[in-house]
């Protein structure tokens, strides 16, 4: 998959799809990229994008991001594993323009500290 993006293949391991697994090994880049491919194909993205949780709107990001300019201005699937905290996904920019991110916080001790990092970054995009 990653030559699809460009990519080394040998620097990544998908070892299941869920994404739980310890022996998955994936980079921001890669994802980055892999959501830059979806929003080039409409059979994907029209799939993808609606599937997304919507900050400050429902699912995971129901309660992030209120009353921010990046409240439903992102649309992002979170990942959770022990001491790895990840956002990935869209963000709509205060000029319109719509940008592919993936934000991966590793060694994490207080889950709390990287959503709030994470909801920075996601403001920064959007304002």
């Amino acid at each position: 998959m990653a030559d699809r993006f460009g990519l080394d293949p040998s620097r990544y391991v998908i070892a299941d799809g869920s994404g739980v697994s310890l022996y998955n090994y994936a980079s921001a880049e890669l994802l980055v990229k892999a959501l830059l491919y979806a929003r080039q194909r409409t059979n994907i993205y029209g799939h993808l994008y609606p599937s997304l949780p919507v900050a400050g709107e429902d699912g995971t990001l129901r309660s992030r991001m209120r009353g921010t300019k990046a409240q439903y201005n992102i649309h992002a699937k979170t990942g959770t594993l022990e001491g790895v905290i990840t956002l990935a996904g869209y963000a709509t920019s205060s000029e319109g323009h719509e940008l592919a991110f993936a934000i991966m916080n590793q060694g994490v001790l207080h889950a709390a500290n990287a959503r709030r990092f994470q909801d920075r970054v996601c403001r920064a995009l959007t304002e």
